[in-house]
Protein backbone atom coordinates (compact mmCIF):
# COMPACT_ATOMS: atom_id res chain seq x y z
CA UNK A 1 0.00 0.00 0.00
CA UNK A 2 1.33 3.66 -1.21
CA UNK A 3 1.35 6.16 1.22
CA UNK A 4 -1.03 7.86 -0.91
CA UNK A 5 -3.55 4.98 -0.12
CA UNK A 6 -3.14 4.88 3.28
CA UNK A 7 -4.23 8.86 4.37
CA UNK A 8 -7.46 9.15 2.78
CA UNK A 9 -9.79 9.30 5.73
CA UNK A 10 -13.39 10.82 5.69
CA UNK A 11 -15.80 10.32 8.54
CA UNK A 12 -18.96 8.72 6.58
CA UNK A 13 -19.15 6.57 3.57
CA UNK A 14 -22.25 5.48 2.31
CA UNK A 15 -22.88 2.06 1.08
CA UNK A 16 -25.58 1.89 -1.78
CA UNK A 17 -26.91 -1.23 -2.43
CA UNK A 18 -28.51 -2.38 -5.83
CA UNK A 19 -30.17 0.38 -5.89
CA UNK A 20 -31.29 -0.50 -9.47
CA UNK A 21 -34.44 -0.44 -11.49
CA UNK A 22 -35.73 -3.75 -11.45
CA UNK A 23 -36.27 -3.03 -7.71
CA UNK A 24 -36.79 0.70 -7.77
CA UNK A 25 -39.30 1.50 -10.40
CA UNK A 26 -43.06 -0.42 -9.78
CA UNK A 27 -42.77 -1.68 -13.67
CA UNK A 28 -39.28 -3.39 -12.88
CA UNK A 29 -38.51 -7.17 -12.92
CA UNK A 30 -38.91 -7.30 -8.97
CA UNK A 31 -39.63 -4.15 -7.14
CA UNK A 32 -39.47 -4.16 -3.76
CA UNK A 33 -43.15 -4.05 -1.99
CA UNK A 34 -42.13 -0.38 0.11
CA UNK A 35 -40.84 1.16 -3.62
CA UNK A 36 -43.54 4.28 -2.87
CA UNK A 37 -42.13 5.13 0.30
CA UNK A 38 -38.22 4.09 -0.69
CA UNK A 39 -37.92 5.66 -3.93
CA UNK A 40 -38.42 9.34 -1.94
CA UNK A 41 -36.53 8.15 0.97
CA UNK A 42 -33.05 7.63 -1.15
CA UNK A 43 -34.13 10.85 -3.37
CA UNK A 44 -33.41 12.57 -0.27
CA UNK A 45 -30.47 10.77 1.01
CA UNK A 46 -28.83 10.96 -2.41
CA UNK A 47 -29.26 14.99 -2.35
CA UNK A 48 -28.24 15.26 1.25
CA UNK A 49 -24.75 13.01 -0.05
CA UNK A 50 -24.17 15.35 -2.98
CA UNK A 51 -24.66 18.35 -0.94
CA UNK A 52 -21.66 16.97 1.80
CA UNK A 53 -19.48 15.57 -0.29
CA UNK A 54 -19.83 12.10 0.91
CA UNK A 55 -17.97 8.95 -0.65
CA UNK A 56 -20.24 6.19 -1.97
CA UNK A 57 -19.61 2.30 -2.84
CA UNK A 58 -22.49 0.92 -4.73
CA UNK A 59 -23.19 -2.48 -6.28
CA UNK A 60 -25.13 -3.50 -8.80
CA UNK A 61 -26.85 -7.00 -8.35
CA UNK A 62 -25.48 -8.97 -11.34
CA UNK A 63 -26.88 -11.84 -12.98
CA UNK A 64 -25.94 -13.77 -16.15
CA UNK A 65 -28.85 -14.57 -19.07
CA UNK A 66 -29.27 -18.14 -18.25
CA UNK A 67 -29.34 -18.22 -14.66
CA UNK A 68 -32.19 -19.34 -13.28
CA UNK A 69 -34.12 -18.20 -9.69
CA UNK A 70 -34.27 -20.86 -6.65
CA UNK A 71 -37.91 -20.81 -8.32
CA UNK A 72 -37.13 -21.87 -11.55
CA UNK A 73 -37.63 -18.51 -13.26
CA UNK A 74 -35.85 -15.47 -14.92
CA UNK A 75 -33.48 -14.00 -12.73
CA UNK A 76 -33.72 -10.33 -12.49
CA UNK A 77 -30.73 -7.79 -13.03
CA UNK A 78 -29.65 -9.76 -15.96
CA UNK A 79 -26.65 -8.20 -16.99
CA UNK A 80 -26.96 -5.72 -19.62
CA UNK A 81 -30.43 -5.02 -19.08
CA UNK A 82 -32.64 -1.92 -18.17
CA UNK A 83 -33.76 -3.35 -15.35
CA UNK A 84 -30.03 -4.13 -14.33
CA UNK A 85 -28.86 -0.33 -14.60
CA UNK A 86 -28.98 1.91 -11.24
CA UNK A 87 -32.00 4.77 -11.13
CA UNK A 88 -30.37 7.62 -12.31
CA UNK A 89 -30.17 9.94 -9.07
CA UNK A 90 -27.80 7.54 -7.20
CA UNK A 91 -25.21 8.06 -9.95
CA UNK A 92 -22.82 10.76 -8.54
CA UNK A 93 -20.76 12.85 -11.34
CA UNK A 94 -17.59 11.31 -10.55
CA UNK A 95 -17.77 7.80 -10.03
CA UNK A 96 -16.09 4.40 -11.28
CA UNK A 97 -17.07 0.85 -11.98
CA UNK A 98 -14.66 -1.67 -10.92
CA UNK A 99 -14.73 -4.81 -12.80
CA UNK A 100 -14.87 -8.04 -11.35
CA UNK A 101 -12.30 -11.03 -11.77
CA UNK A 102 -12.30 -12.89 -8.90
CA UNK A 103 -8.84 -11.16 -7.36
CA UNK A 104 -7.69 -8.78 -5.00
CA UNK A 105 -6.06 -6.32 -7.22
CA UNK A 106 -7.95 -3.22 -6.65
CA UNK A 107 -7.03 0.29 -5.87
CA UNK A 108 -7.06 1.93 -2.48
CA UNK A 109 -6.84 5.41 -2.93
CA UNK A 110 -10.25 5.74 -5.67
CA UNK A 111 -11.56 8.51 -3.45
CA UNK A 112 -9.37 10.44 -4.60
CA UNK A 113 -10.22 10.78 -7.67
CA UNK A 114 -13.94 9.61 -7.57
CA UNK A 115 -16.84 10.06 -5.55
CA UNK A 116 -18.49 6.65 -6.32
CA UNK A 117 -16.90 3.31 -6.60
CA UNK A 118 -18.83 0.84 -7.81
CA UNK A 119 -18.38 -3.10 -7.63
CA UNK A 120 -20.75 -5.66 -9.06
CA UNK A 121 -22.64 -8.32 -6.66
CA UNK A 122 -22.70 -11.72 -8.38
CA UNK A 123 -24.05 -13.48 -4.92
CA UNK A 124 -26.21 -12.29 -2.22
CA UNK A 125 -23.46 -11.14 -0.16
CA UNK A 126 -20.98 -7.78 -1.71
CA UNK A 127 -18.19 -9.13 0.36
CA UNK A 128 -18.25 -12.32 -1.98
CA UNK A 129 -16.73 -10.08 -4.47
CA UNK A 130 -12.75 -9.95 -3.08
CA UNK A 131 -12.08 -6.77 -4.70
CA UNK A 132 -15.25 -5.37 -2.80
CA UNK A 133 -14.19 -7.16 0.70
CA UNK A 134 -10.56 -5.58 0.68
CA UNK A 135 -11.72 -1.77 -0.78
CA UNK A 136 -14.30 -1.78 2.50
CA UNK A 137 -12.34 -3.56 4.85
CA UNK A 138 -8.82 -1.29 4.37
CA UNK A 139 -11.47 1.91 3.71
CA UNK A 140 -10.33 4.47 6.52
CA UNK A 141 -13.67 5.64 7.66
CA UNK A 142 -15.32 6.48 11.14
CA UNK A 143 -18.67 5.44 9.68
CA UNK A 144 -20.55 2.95 7.27
CA UNK A 145 -24.24 4.39 6.37
CA UNK A 146 -26.30 1.22 4.46
CA UNK A 147 -28.87 1.66 2.23
CA UNK A 148 -30.32 0.42 -0.64
CA UNK A 149 -32.16 -3.23 -1.50
CA UNK A 150 -33.02 -5.85 0.22
CA UNK A 151 -32.92 -5.59 4.35
CA UNK A 152 -33.24 -9.71 4.45
CA UNK A 153 -30.56 -9.91 1.88
CA UNK A 154 -27.71 -8.07 0.72
CA UNK A 155 -28.54 -5.31 3.48
CA UNK A 156 -28.61 -7.66 6.37
CA UNK A 157 -25.38 -9.50 4.67
CA UNK A 158 -22.99 -6.82 4.33
CA UNK A 159 -23.94 -4.92 7.69
CA UNK A 160 -23.04 -8.22 9.85
CA UNK A 161 -19.78 -8.46 7.42
CA UNK A 162 -18.77 -4.47 7.93
CA UNK A 163 -19.35 -5.46 11.61
CA UNK A 164 -17.54 -8.72 11.86
CA UNK A 165 -14.71 -6.77 10.42
CA UNK A 166 -14.59 -4.41 13.46
CA UNK A 167 -16.72 -1.48 11.32
CA UNK A 168 -19.05 1.38 12.29
CA UNK A 169 -22.28 0.93 10.99
CA UNK A 170 -25.36 2.72 10.51
CA UNK A 171 -28.96 1.50 8.84
CA UNK A 172 -31.30 3.70 7.91
CA UNK A 173 -34.82 1.90 7.48
CA UNK A 174 -36.74 4.28 5.80
CA UNK A 175 -34.29 4.14 3.00
CA UNK A 176 -33.85 0.50 3.02
CA UNK A 177 -36.34 -1.66 0.54
CA UNK A 178 -38.03 -5.10 1.30
CA UNK A 179 -39.75 -8.07 -0.17
CA UNK A 180 -41.47 -9.28 3.35
CA UNK A 181 -41.79 -6.89 6.34
CA UNK A 182 -41.63 -9.39 8.93
CA UNK A 183 -37.96 -10.74 7.35
CA UNK A 184 -37.06 -7.44 6.89
CA UNK A 185 -38.05 -6.57 10.47
CA UNK A 186 -36.21 -9.50 12.10
CA UNK A 187 -32.96 -8.74 9.80
CA UNK A 188 -33.52 -5.11 11.63
CA UNK A 189 -33.30 -6.41 15.01
CA UNK A 190 -30.27 -8.80 14.46
CA UNK A 191 -28.64 -6.26 12.82
CA UNK A 192 -29.07 -3.91 16.31
CA UNK A 193 -28.40 -7.03 18.23
CA UNK A 194 -24.55 -6.86 16.69
CA UNK A 195 -24.16 -3.28 17.70
CA UNK A 196 -25.45 -1.37 14.14
CA UNK A 197 -27.33 1.49 14.90
CA UNK A 198 -30.79 1.76 13.45
CA UNK A 199 -31.16 5.46 12.35
CA UNK A 200 -34.32 7.90 11.28
CA UNK A 201 -33.75 9.49 8.02
CA UNK A 202 -34.51 13.32 9.43
CA UNK A 203 -31.72 12.51 12.38
CA UNK A 204 -29.41 11.77 9.52
CA UNK A 205 -30.28 14.53 7.15
CA UNK A 206 -29.85 16.90 9.97
CA UNK A 207 -26.32 16.23 10.61
CA UNK A 208 -23.15 17.96 9.72
CA UNK A 209 -20.64 16.02 8.17
CA UNK A 210 -16.66 16.61 7.98
CA UNK A 211 -15.58 16.49 4.12
CA UNK A 212 -13.30 13.79 3.21
CA UNK A 213 -9.66 14.92 3.71
CA UNK A 214 -7.91 13.89 0.69
CA UNK A 215 -3.99 14.53 0.49
CA UNK A 216 -1.66 16.60 -1.15
CA UNK A 217 0.22 14.62 -3.80
CA UNK A 218 4.08 14.93 -4.05
CA UNK A 219 5.88 13.72 -7.04
CA UNK A 220 7.38 10.68 -5.31
CA UNK A 221 3.54 9.70 -4.64
CA UNK A 222 1.92 11.11 -7.63
CA UNK A 223 0.39 7.81 -9.02
CA UNK A 224 -3.34 7.59 -9.63
CA UNK A 225 -5.70 5.56 -11.63
CA UNK A 226 -7.71 6.51 -14.98
CA UNK A 227 -10.54 4.50 -16.03
CA UNK A 228 -11.07 3.73 -19.74
CA UNK A 229 -14.26 3.08 -22.46
CA UNK A 230 -15.33 0.15 -20.32
CA UNK A 231 -14.61 1.46 -16.92
CA UNK A 232 -11.87 -0.16 -16.32
CA UNK A 233 -9.09 1.62 -14.22
CA UNK A 234 -5.25 1.61 -14.44
CA UNK A 235 -2.71 3.15 -13.13
CA UNK A 236 -0.85 6.31 -14.44
CA UNK A 237 2.29 7.36 -12.80
CA UNK A 238 2.45 11.39 -13.46
CA UNK A 239 6.17 11.97 -11.87
CA UNK A 240 8.30 13.72 -13.80
CA UNK A 241 10.97 11.29 -15.57
CA UNK A 242 14.33 12.39 -16.67
CA UNK A 243 15.17 13.33 -20.66
CA UNK A 244 15.72 10.57 -22.86
CA UNK A 245 19.42 9.50 -22.56
CA UNK A 246 20.37 11.31 -19.02
CA UNK A 247 21.90 8.95 -16.96
CA UNK A 248 21.08 8.45 -13.21
CA UNK A 249 23.25 8.10 -10.06
CA UNK A 250 26.60 9.87 -9.11
CA UNK A 251 29.02 11.36 -12.50
CA UNK A 252 31.71 8.74 -11.58
CA UNK A 253 29.08 5.86 -12.13
CA UNK A 254 28.74 6.62 -15.62
CA UNK A 255 32.22 6.86 -16.89
CA UNK A 256 33.75 3.77 -18.60
CA UNK A 257 37.04 1.94 -17.33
Amino acid sequence: MSSSESVFSTSVVVLDLNTQRDFCLPEGAYPVTNVQTLVPSLERLMDWVRRNQIPVVSSIDSHREAELSDSGVMRYAVDGSDGQRKVDFTKMPERINVQVDNTLSVPLDLFQSYQQVVFRQRGKDLMSNPKADRFLTQLKTEEFVVVGNVVEGAVRSVTLGLVARGKSVTVVPAACGHWEAEAADLAFRLCAAKGVKLCELEDLLARDIEKPRKPKRTQESQIDEEADSRGETRRVDRRPHPPAGRLSGKRSNAKLP
